[in-house]
């Protein structure tokens, strides 16, 4: 697919947008900032719900936490046989998924209490192999040529064009190695997204109603880069498992914030 884009600002607000995106502030918006809380007098956990996958072989894991400033957290799950619960230092906890359906995650410190809901997806690990290459499937993105002319090393003979492929490696832009940008999307920013959810932005480039966009890229080169419009059913929903199977890690202001502690 070949992008034409109208005005050279364009080309400017983006190459500005690539020098601002750095692992520790960059932004893809795929998460939002909770409000911190309680909700009727009750503690409110990020995410809620919560989603995540289990296909018996690969890790699963997806953080939590209370949005309330408390100490002395307390977790629990049930039923217990859903996930394997480690707390950490600042109170939260880290769920590693032990089998799929549906499961209730509580948290309580003192008189206060509050549950998520857990829904996990049933996956298979050929699902993960799939959504595993199709992340890596080593598809570039090229931008020698925007840039090139933005920065006058070629004459602008129109307006500037970008080669942005329907079916980009997702490594152009996220994870570690990425080529581009570096912009995590593990299950600290996703897993507060349903499977239709995160389906609807990587094919789309389109958020569910609500959802902040927090991205410093404008969303006209957001929507440029999340086209996957070619796949059938069962290759994206294998993309989900694989992200669902990412080590959660932090970026920073994209990720739920924690309260800060007396």
């Amino acid at each position: 697919m070949v992008v034409s884009a109208r005005v050279s600002t364009l080309t400017a607000t983006f190459l500005i947008a690539l020098a601002g995106c750095t692992s520790s502030s960059g932004d893809d918006g795929e998460a939002s900032a909770p409000v911190f809380g309680t909700k009727d007098g009750q503690l409110e956990i990020a995410f809620s719900p919560a989603y995540s996958a289990f296909d018996g072989v690969h890790t699963f894991q997806i953080p939590a936490i209370v949005k309330t400033n408390v100490t002395g957290v307390k977790w629990s799950i049930s039923p217990p046989s859903a996930a394997d619960l480690d707390l950490d230092a600042n109170g939260g906890v880290m769920l590693t998924i032990k089998q799929a359906g549906d499961a209730m995650l509580t948290a309580t410190a003192g008189k206060l209490v509050g549950s998520a809901p857990l829904h996990v997806t049933a996956a298979t690990p050929d699902q993960w192999e799939v959504g595993n290459k199709r992340y890596h499937n080593d598809v570039k993105i090229d931008l020698s040529m925007m840039m090139q002319q933005a920065d006058g090393g070629m004459p602008m003979m129109g307006p500037p064009m970008i080669n942005i492929p329907m079916d980009a490696a997702c490594v152009n832009c996220h994870g570690e190695g990425a080529s581009m940008l570096h912009i995590e999307h593990s299950p600290q920013q996703i897993g507060g997204y349903s499977d239709d959810d995160l389906k609807m932005i990587f094919k789309t480039g389109m958020k569910p109603a609500g959802s902040p966009f927090h991205s410093v890229i404008p969303p006209f080169f957001y929507r440029m880069f999340h086209t996957w419009a070619t796949a059938d059913d069962s290759e994206t929903q294998a993309l989900v498992v694989y992200l669902r199977s990412l080590t959660p890690k932090s970026q920073g202001d994209i990720d739920y914030p924690r309260p800060p502690r007396r």
